[in-house]
């Protein structure tokens, strides 16, 4: 039995890793049809700042704030995916003012 499941394993992580990515020219119609996750990192913060106070979420000015860079990062993001008609739906829920502060600019 365990090596049957070793063997399982061993093809599904056969079939990600070589898994082809879609083409250019597919990939955009593929996104606009939504149903996607996608992760983005945050924008650029001021480097002069750090989380002081992580475990009280409430205790905004202890946390990193956008930089002015961040900030135009953020709405460059936004206006990207309007122009690309790309969907948004849902936007995962974060105690971070950082993570909530890029769908604001964006």
């Amino acid at each position: 039995m365990r090596k049957r499941f070793v063997f399982v394993i061993a093809l599904i992580t056969a079939g990600v890793v070589y898994a082809e990515p879609p083409a250019p020219a597919e990939l955009l119609p593929e996104l606009r049809k939504g149903g996607y996750i996608l992760f983005i990192r945050h924008p650029k913060t001021n480097p002069d700042q750090a989380d002081t106070d992580p475990l009280h979420l409430d205790n905004i000015q202890a946390q990193r704030q956008l930089s002015d860079e961040g900030r135009q990062q953020a709405t460059a993001l936004g206006e990207a995916f309007r122009a690309l008609k790309l969907p948004v739906d849902k936007r995962p829920p974060s105690f971070s003012t950082l993570a909530k502060s890029r769908p604001r600019w964006a």
